[in-house]
């Protein structure tokens, strides 16, 4: 090999393992004050792997204080933290664990995809830092999320099917799929790359051979799940289908998303505006370059990196506008097209020549140090707490109390009480949502129904769990006839009146 390409070699190997290291390492910091961030998807997945460590499947607590079959969410992430419940880990420590070598993987596949598609090492350069410092994968790594896993499951897939267009090879199909039913298992979005996947097989040599081979691996983790679902539900979706259009919140949402790639969510709207439009336009000139020139035997990477980008965003766009009008494009849901953007990125920047690419690289290097910068602030945030293992929650008196309180529980917020262990029902209030189940689906055929019930209830004996960040109480102590048992700065404990006066 000559000394030229050895130093390439060396520097490209330095680059990669520093930028996983980078990420390992940022991700623990940021996780290692207060624990992982904890919101209300990630209080269903510890509390589904208490339920799956027991050996009682993947069952969380609803609405009504009862364990049912967790379907919104498929159960991989879940399992895996019930592994480390096993292994003596609380789950939410298993689920940083989890992440934080996610986060390292992903930065060092993304570098490695970078370079495979464009054939040049110089995109790893760009690649793999750029993720490793990206601010919004960060801050998700540091909570109990699924979106570290899932990115390095579908990045990690898209290699072997770039080395099967090289070699030709049936067994790195077979390892794509492996890894894409895995991906399905962890988030339903997986389901756009089974869809592209084969889009992009069809165009090569071989093509039905290739495709049944690659679903024959795929398919079975995700069929199994269907049919579980099926056969607990008697349907294959919670979600009824039905058309809207979407609405200029959803626009703006979508802008506001896109625009964390590069900027602070803190940012003044004109400039994340402009933050937004600069992504796009680049995804969609790069997207309509790689189109343009398909047949070209050079652009197959490419034209994978945008079939499945498309196929993610249609997949995005028909459950916004079909089976769930109230899902809006959050960052979240945008974060696994960075992936596929920074590989092209670095595929763009390596073809250019002289000073041009100088220039670029200058311009990349720049953006992370600006993410470099923001991810202190990240860190800082995430090492205080947030979500449930914020302090507000970590130390306030009327969730102490409350978790002293025998028999049945009703809160105005009965999540951090199942965070801890204790299946608290949710009271029967307007715009309460049952976290089981999609975005705005109520627990109670009828709201008013359920508050007449539950007052009969109370008044046989039960505790009220009220939190102030909630709202005001006293119309719901009339309306359920209840008297304060407790009064602490953050909220109060409430029981009926008759049951009371019994004691």
């Amino acid at each position: 090999m000559e000394p030229e390409a050895q130093g390439h070699r060396k520097l490209l190997s330095s680059v990669l393992a520093a930028s996983a290291l980078a990420a390992l390492l940022l991700v623990l910091a940021a996780g290692t004050g207060a624990g992982p961030g904890v919101g209300p998807d990630g209080v269903v997945y510890i509390d589904a792997a208490g339920h799956i460590a027991a050996g009682e499947g993947p069952l969380a607590t609803d609405a009504h204080g009862d364990a049912r079959l967790v379907t919104t969410w498929p159960p991989l992430f879940p399992a895996l933290l019930g592994f480390g419940t096993l292994l003596g880990l609380e789950p939410g420590t298993a689920a940083l664990l989890l992440n934080t070598w996610c986060h390292a993987a992903l930065a060092l596949l993304a570098g490695v995809l970078a370079w495979r598609v464009s054939g040049r090492r110089e995109a790893a350069l760009v690649a793999a830092p750029l993720i490793a410092t990206t601010p919004i994968a960060l801050r998700y790594a540091g909570c109990v999320l699924t979106e570290p896993l899932f990115l390095a499951l579908t990045t990690g897939a898209l290699l072997p099917l770039l080395a099967h267009h090289r070699e030709g090879r049936l067994c790195h199909l077979v390892w794509a799929g492996s890894l894409l039913g895995l991906a399905c298992m962890q988030r339903y979005a997986g389901y756009a790359w089974l869809a592209a996947v084969p889009l992009w097989l069809m165009l090569r040599p071989g093509r039905l051979r290739n495709v049944s081979v690659f679903l024959a691996a795929a398919l079975p983790l995700p069929l199994v799940w269907r049919i579980v679902i099926w056969t607990s539900q008697n349907t294959l979706d919670p979600r009824g289908a039905s058309f809207g259009l979407p609405t200029f919140l959803h626009v703006k949402s979508l802008a506001h998303s896109l625009s964390t790639w590069l900027l602070p969510e803190s940012s003044a709207v004109v400039l994340r505006a402009a933050a937004a439009g600069l992504v796009v336009l680049a995804v969609v000139a790069g997207g309509v370059c790689v189109l343009r020139r398909r047949r070209e035997p050079e652009m197959a990477p490419g034209l994978l990196l945008v079939l499945v980008g498309l196929c993610y965003l249609a997949l995005l766009g028909t459950t916004v506008l079909f089976l769930d009008r109230a899902l809006l494009p959050e960052p979240r849901m945008l974060l696994p097209v960075l992936p596929l953007a920074l590989a092209g990125l670095g595929w763009a920047l390596s073809g250019l020549g002289g000073s041009k690419r100088w220039a670029a690289f200058v311009l990349a290097a720049l953006i992370g140090l600006g993410g470099l910068i923001r991810d202190v602030g990240v860190v800082s945030s995430l090492r205080v707490g947030e979500g449930y293992a914020a302090p507000e929650w970590r130390d306030s008196p009327t969730l102490q109390a409350a978790l002293e309180q025998p028999g049945p529980l009703y809160a105005s917020n009965p999540q951090p009480l199942i965070l801890r262990g204790v299946p608290a029902r949710a009271l029967p209030l307007e715009g309460t949502i049952e976290y089981l189940m999609p975005l705005g689906v109520s627990p109670w055929p009828d709201t008013a129904q359920a508050r007449r019930e539950l007052r009969e209830k109370l008044a046989e004996g039960g505790c009220v769990v009220w939190f102030n960040r909630d709202g005001p109480v006293d119309e719901l102590k009339a309306e359920l006839d209840l008297v304060t048992l407790a009064a602490y700065e953050d909220g109060e404990l409430l029981v009926g009146r008759q049951a009371q006066a019994r004691k």
